[in-house]
């Protein structure tokens, strides 16, 4: 999960105006028929700053629907910035689940129910194979505010709000995943949600779990400074707190994989349990921890 810049090198509406005069695609001149239409849902879109709970469906044709969507799979020229999206995320970290790259595009209002956004870029983030593993729910109307986020627009994807948490430690401790945010925080609900249909889906945890797994068998495999034993406890919080801090620089994220690993690390009992496996009597540096 990650707070991304917008995009600057193209304009969705200079570029779908393009699109609608091209002759020599498919979707002409259905599009240009209904393009007014279509950019008042752009403009719309960009009006409610991306939050899916107001962004209003625009009906156009079934056929309309199909040739946007394979304007989206197959891009021409004046929808090019496609691609480019997809390839400037590649190697970043995944700003819809936190995994450590991308690879594709995540239709944030999905281009089965909402094919006018099929190829709005403002409505495509880098992403990993989780787009293929969320579900399709973007509200949840139960919980007011209960939503998906959306990386382009929702600035508190810039802190840190999951963590891991971690319950009978030991060799294979029970791993979950949980918001560091206050119950009555506004974006709680948010963020709730977008743990539960897209995070947890993504398998966060069971990384998680094999890098604990890892950690238990040679410390210095996940956390270098771990190959000395720390002196004190407070050493050891110092040493994983400067170790998250590495990680949230170097990956441009508070909720990596990685980070939310940490995060859980640095909870008291897991800190306790830590230092005392690691200080235990006659335990070689960087041995196994059980």
């Amino acid at each position: 999960m990650n707070r991304l810049q917008r995009p600057v090198f193209f304009n969705d509406d200079a570029a779908v105006v393009a699109l609608s005069k091209n002759e020599m695609v498919g979707s002409y001149p259905l599009l240009r028929d209904n393009l007014a239409a279509v950019r008042a849902g752009y403009k719309q879109y960009a009006s409610v700053n991306g939050d899916v709970s107001q962004i209003e469906n625009v009906p156009i044709s079934p056929q309309l629907a199909t040739l946007l969507k394979g304007h989206y799979t197959n891009p021409s020229a004046d929808i090019a910035f496609i691609d480019k999206i997809r390839a400037d995320g590649e190697h970043k970290t995944c700003p819809m689940c936190g995994s450590s790259r991308c690879g594709t595009l995540d239709h944030v209002m999905p281009k089965a129910g909402y094919p006018c956004f099929s190829i709005f870029g403002m409505n495509l983030v880098p992403a990993c194979k989780c787009n293929l593993l969320r579900t399709n729910r973007l509200t949840n109307p139960a919980f007011p505010g209960a939503r998906l986020l959306h990386p382009y627009y929702d600035d508190i994807l810039s802190e840190r709000l999951l963590t891991a948490h971690f319950r009978d430690l030991g060799p294979v401790p029970k791993v979950g995943l949980r918001s560091v945010l206050d119950a009555a925080h506004p974006f709680r609900n948010a963020v709730d949600f977008h743990l539960t249909n897209v995070v947890r889906r993504s398998g966060a945890a069971e990384w998680i779990r094999g890098e604990w797994a890892k950690m238990v068998l040679k410390p210095g495999l996940l956390i270098r400074p771990l190959k000395k034993n720390p002196a004190t406890r407070a050493g050891l919080v110092d040493l994983l707190e400067e170790e998250r801090q590495d990680v949230d620089e170097s990956t441009g994220s508070k909720n990596s994989w990685m980070s939310i690993m940490l995060s859980g690390l640095l909870a008291d009992d897991v800190v306790d349990w830590l230092f005392a496996a690691l200080t235990a009597p006659g335990r070689p540096p960087n041995g196994p921890l059980v």
